[in-house]
C-alpha cells in the first residue's frame, strides 16, 4: 500500500480533516492489537517493551542492514503497535478485511491465533498536542469472542463478535444503501472520480486520516473490488471508508479498505529507508492501485429486512429409501429452535441430491436477532419413501452454505454475506430414523488455508 503523490494522512484532530470525521465517525474504528504487545496494570493495559517506534521497526526489524531513514517518512517517533483496523456495526459485531486473521510467518488464515491473541481498541488516537497515548483505560479494550463470518476474497470480509458489548458512547456505522436498478443514484452513491475520506492504523501507528480518489466503481459488479488512490499503507485493512459529497462526509460507509497489490510500504535504496512512493500524476498500473471491498454484499448480514438461503448437498446410500423433503430450522442465542419452512429436494431421483431452502424475510425477521448471528442450522429429513424394511438407511452430508442475501433476488443475486463448509476427509453420515442434523454455524478453526481458498 504505497503513498501517492504527498503523504497526506493527518492525525484525527487535524484542522484538515474533514469536521464529521473529527467530531464523530472516527469513534467508530478501533485498532486491532497482539495481546502480547500490552502489560495488565489492573485498570489499564500499557505498551510493553516489544512495542517500537516506526524508525526502530524500520532500522532495527525491517531493513537491519540499512543506516538511515528518510526524514520525509511522518510520523518516525510514534509507536506502532496496531496490526488491522476495524469498524462498529451492531452492540458486539465488527467488521474487518478478512486479511488481518493472517499470520505474519506462513500467511496462512489463523482464526484461532486471531481469537485467542487479539484485542480491539478504541481512543487511540493523538491528543490535540499530537501526543499519542500508550495506555488504554480497560474500558476501551475488547476482547474477540469468535468470527461470525470471514471470505478472503471477492469480496474480502469478516464480522467479528465482541465478548462484550460495545459502549454506546462508540456509535454503529451504517453501510450504504444500494439503489435498484435502473433508479436514480443517491448524492451517496459512488462514481469515478468522487471523493473520500477513511481513518484506520496505517503502519500500525495510531489513527490517521486520509482523503483520497475512487478511481473507478463499475455499477453492476457487486463483487469485485473497487480501486481507489490514497495513501492508506498497510495496518489500515478494514478501515471504513466514506464518501464526501459538497465538502461534507456523508455518514454511510461505501467501501472497505482491503489491501494493496504492492505489499510493501517501504523500501531499502542505498542503505535508506524510503516509502515507496508514486507519482499521483502520472498513469499508474491499475493493479498498483488500493482495493476497496464493496458494501452490497456485506450490508445484509446485519439487516433484519435479508433473507436466507442454505443450500445442502447430501447422497444417500442406499437406493430404496429416497427422502423427499427437508425441513429447517435454526437455533437463536438462548438456543431455542425456530421453525424456518419445509423444502422438497429438486431432484427425487437422484442419489446425490442437492436442497435449496430460500428463508423469507419476515420468517428472519421473527427471530429476533440479525442474520449473522444465527448460532446453529437444524436440519430434519421427516418424511422417507422406503420399499426396504429390513435394511438401515444411511444419508451423507457433503456440504452445507448459508447466504444472507438481498431478498431482491432476481435483481441482485450477488449481494450475499456466506458462510460455506465442506466436508473434505470424511463426509457426515448418519442413519435416517429419522434424519436431524444440528449443524453449527461455525468456521474451521485451523490454520493452513491458503487466501486464493474460497471459504
Amino acid at each position: 500500500m504505497p503513498v501517492y503523490g504527498t503523504d497526506t494522512r493527518e492525525e484525527v484532530l487535524a484542522q484538515a480533516v474533514p469536521q464529521e470525521m473529527r467530531a464523530n465517525l472516527h469513534k467508530s474504528i478501533g485498532a486491532i492489537i497482539t495481546k502480547g504487545m500490552l502489560d495488565d496494570r489492573g485498570d489499564a493495559y500499557v505498551f510493553n517493551n516489544t512495542v517500537q517506534t516506526l524508525q526502530d521497526y524500520l532500522l532495527k526489524t525491517k531493513f537491519p542492514s540499512a543506516k538511515t531513514v528518510d526524514d520525509k517518512i511522518k510520523f518516525l517517533d510514534q509507536k506502532i503497535c496496531a496490526f488491522g483496523t476495524a469498524f462498529v456495526v451492531h452492540d458486539n459485531i465488527l467488521v474487518t478485511s478478512a486479511h488481518s486473521l493472517f499470520d505474519n510467518v506462513d500467511q496462512a488464515l489463523n482464526i484461532d491465533g486471531f481469537v485467542e491473541g487479539a484485542v480491539v481498541v478504541f481512543g487511540w488516537e493523538a491528543s490535540s498536542g499530537n501526543a499519542v497515548p500508550s495506555s488504554f483505560p480497560k474500558s476501551q479494550v475488547y476482547e474477540i469472542q469468535d468470527v461470525l463470518a470471514i471470505k478472503t476474497q471477492r469480496p474480502d470480509y469478516c464480522f467479528l463478535r465482541t465478548k462484550s458489548p460495545i459502549a454506546t458512547s462508540i456509535p454503529r456505522l451504517s453501510f450504504l444503501q444500494a439503489t435498484s436498478p435502473g433508479s436514480t443514484p443517491t448524492s451517496t452513491t459512488p462514481v469515478k472520480g468522487g471523493s473520500i475520506v477513511t481513518a484506520g492504523f496505517p503502519s500500525g501507528l495510531a489513527m490517521k486520516v486520509v482523503q483520497g480518489v475512487i478511481e473507478s466503481y463499475p455499477p453492476n459488479i457487486t463483487n469485485s473490488p473497487f480501486p481507489f488512490m490514497a495513501s492508506v499503507l498497510a495496518g489500515a485493512a478494514g478501515s471504513p471508508i466514506f464518501s464526501i459529497q459538497a465538502g461534507a462526509v456523508s455518514p454511510y460507509v461505501i467501501g472497505m479498505v482491503e489491501a494493496g497489490r504492492l505489499g510493501e510500504d517501504y523500501q531499502n535504496v542505498d542503505g535508506r529507508v524510503e516509502e515507496v512512493q508514486f507519482d499521483a500524476t502520472a498513469s499508474i498500473d491499475p493493479s498498483l492501485l488500493q482495493r476497496a471491498t464493496r458494501v452490497e454484499a456485506m450490508r445484509w448480514a446485519i439487516d433484519s429486512e435479508a433473507a436466507l438461503r442454505v443450500t445442502a448437498q447430501f447422497e444417500f446410500m442406499v437406493d430404496s429409501a429416497r427422502p423427499t423433503s427437508v425441513a429447517l430450522s435454526c437455533l437463536d442465542l438462548k438456543q431455542q429452535e425456530h421453525q424456518l419452512g419445509v423444502f422438497s429436494f429438486a431432484d427425487q431421483s437422484s442419489s446425490s441430491p442437492s436442497v435449496s431452502m430460500i428463508v423469507a424475510p419476515d420468517a428472519v425477521k421473527s427471530l429476533g436477532l440479525l442474520p449473522i448471528e444465527i448460532q446453529d442450522l437444524v436440519l430434519k429429513i421427516p418424511q422417507v419413501q422406503t420399499t426396504a424394511t429390513s435394511q438401515a438407511q444411511r444419508v451423507q452430508l457433503y456440504a452445507v452454505t448459508l447466504q444472507i442475501m438481498n431478498p431482491d433476488v432476481d435483481n441482485h443475486p450477488d449481494e450475499f454475506t456466506e458462510k460455506r463448509w465442506k466436508v473434505f476427509d470424511k463426509p457426515k453420515t448418519v442413519t435416517i430414523s429419522p434424519l436431524q442434523l444440528t449443524f453449527p454455524v461455525e468456521l474451521r478453526r485451523n490454520g493452513g488455508i491458503s487466501p486464493a481458498d474460497d471459504i
